[in-house]
């Protein structure tokens, strides 16, 4: 048997059922053979595209994304999309084709003109590669890598030479590098214990925060972190990444940080400690450092990197954000320690009576809608049921800020590499991995412009995926910087064709938004939508997003 059936068969194996490509001649015999054992092939028009299909999907799903490009070009096409899913930990594995000899780095492949150094390339960006070295070995290598990536924390690139493909598998060793991972590391009763002292110490926990992030949901600690909660009478807050974990519970204030509401960031002022778990309290979630005051601050991630790289702590500690809680819930419930901390009825009555659109005055003109009211007037129209993508750039504050989910995994940012336009990749895979659920995908002018062609991708396979263009004919996130730098805005400004016209000859269903009112019959297009849609709303570009606040701050600081 070659390699390249080996390799199909071990895909399937491992219960994939849907990858996704950009054809290259160096893979087709892969993409081929994998399809013949009854895995659906989505084909884009773009590397970038097929890396964000896959990061979508697991993110969504929790499951293995499986992607294929092909050696040099296609490798290199797909790195926006692959350097975000990387910074994202997400579990996916990318098989990238490589022209023979090249993982020798021989002269005969250097002058091959798709001949890049992908080994060393890779390197740079500290993206995890393995090898397949010997056809022999395919089928124990394939399940290795499988291995790796079902384990979380990195994404994979594996390279495959065109002569491994060719050659005749066999039962060999794996050749792939796997260190057995250590079990999800729990509190050490040092540390547990240590953290329940100061919770007992009165004043110090008398204002508790439980700040949790996307280590939080990947590790299942919702309910143990509600009972955490309920015995230290804390806030419960959220990472962006994390958004709607503790919607229903009457002490959630949401997202905190750059987005957090007004509410939330004048109850989070008064913080005494800060209990963080599975959350990388970056500038973002904690406004530049200042969200929390004088508030201790206590870390807990089961990756050590993490632990204080943006945010001076008090305590770092090592471990699995579910076990950590439950061990800490576990040890107050047994003393019988209950305060009431942050939970008063007028805490919960705030909270409840807070309306987002009271936040602001409409500044809709002539030239564009204020981006908040769209974003309010579409939050009412929208099945509750949905998942939300953001791309990156200016506009992304005001669906983070306006728009619900029904939980964690529903809503997907893809903004780990700040790079525009990787958001339509993504939207596309989660299209695929829940076709139960309309998947809203929010991005900017500029980003559509970017990655146009993928649109026919969702018409190709007729995915329940709604694009809402947030149009206001300007790269705004540089229009603002331009102006507060004393600049001429006119370079950052660029008028757009009709992306209405644009998706309709795509074979998408689409409509032109330049009033609230012209909203009123897209609820009814959506209940009978049975492909993609397209909304190009026309939004001023006037209204500035609250964390340019936080972006001016790092830029002085020169980190951003």
């Amino acid at each position: 048997m070659r390699a390249s059936e080996a390799i199909a068969d071990e895909i399937a194996g491992q219960g994939v059922r849907e990858v996704f490509t950009f054809m290259s001649r160096d893979i087709i015999k892969l993409t081929v053979e994998i399809a013949a054992r009854n895995i659906t092939v989505y084909q884009t028009r773009h590397e970038h595209g097929a890396v964000g299909m896959a990061d979508g999907y697991a993110r969504s799903t929790g499951r293995i994304g499986v992607a294929l490009v092909g050696a040099g070009v296609g490798l290199t096409n797909a790195l926006n999309a692959l350097i975000t899913a990387s910074k994202a930990h997400s579990s996916i594995i990318v098989f990238v084709g490589e022209v023979p000899g090249g993982g020798l780095r021989t002269s005969t492949a250097k002058l091959v003109a798709k001949y890049v150094d992908q080994r060393g390339l890779l390197d740079a960006l500290a993206i995890r590669h393995v090898d397949l070295t010997t056809p022999e070995s395919t089928p124990a290598s394939i399940r290795a890598c499988f291995q790796l990536a079902a384990r979380g924390g990195e994404a994979l690139v594996v390279s495959l030479p065109s002569e491994l493909l060719e050659g005749e598998s066999g039962d060999a060793p794996s050749s792939v590098p796997f260190d057995v991972p250590a079990p999800d590391a729990g509190l050490s009763d040092a540390d547990r214990d240590l953290i329940v002292e100061i919770l007992e110490e009165g004043a110090a926990a008398r204002r508790t925060v439980i700040l949790a992030g996307r280590g939080a949901v990947n590790a299942g600690a919702r309910a143990d972190l509600m009972r955490l909660g309920e015995a230290t009478g804390a806030l419960l807050g959220t990472s962006a990444m994390a958004n709607y974990m503790f919607a229903d519970s009457p002490y959630s204030v949401g997202v905190v940080g750059s987005f957090a509401s007004p509410v939330a960031s004048d109850l989070l002022a008064s913080a005494t400690l800060v209990l963080a778990f599975g959350a990388s309290l970056n500038y973002y979630t904690t406004y530049v450092g200042d969200i929390f005051g004088k508030a201790r601050i206590i870390h807990v991630d089961n990756q050590p990197a993490a632990l204080g790289k943006y945010q001076p702590v008090d305590i770092s500690i090592v471990a699995d954000a579910r076990l950590a809680a439950a061990a800490l819930a576990d040890a107050l419930e047994r003393k019988g320690h209950h305060v009431i901390g942050y939970r008063s009825e007028e805490t919960a009555r705030r909270i409840a009576e807070f309306r987002i659109e009271d936040t602001f005055t409409d500044q809709s003109t002539a030239a564009g809608l204020d981006p908040r009211t769209l974003m309010t007037a579409l939050d009412a129209i929208l099945p509750a049921d949905r998942i939300v993508v953001v791309d990156s750039g200016h506009f992304m504050a005001f669906p983070i800020a306006h728009l619900s989910v029904p939980e964690p995994r529903a809503f997907i940012w893809p903004i780990e590499y700040t790079a525009v336009g990787c958001g339509l990749g993504p939207a596309l895979g989660v299209a695929v991995a829940r076709p139960d659920r309309l998947t809203v995908l929010f991005i900017g002018d500029g980003g559509m412009m970017m990655t146009l062609a993928d649109l026919h991708t969702a018409v190709r396979y007729r995915l329940a995926l709604l694009i809402v263009v947030c149009n206001d004919s300007a790269l705004s996130g540089e229009l603002h910087f331009l102006r507060e730098s004393g600049y001429d805005d006119a370079l950052a400004r660029s008028p757009n064709p009709s992306f209405e016209a644009v998706a309709r000859s795509l074979g998408l269903e689409a409509a032109t938004i330049v009033e609230i009112d012209d909203l009123k019959p897209i609820a009814e297009q959506l209940r009978r939508l049975r492909g993609p849609m397209l909304l190009d709303c026309r939004v001023t570009p006037e209204v500035v997003a609250s964390f340019r606040s936080v972006l001016s701050a790092l830029i002085r600081k020169g980190v951003a």
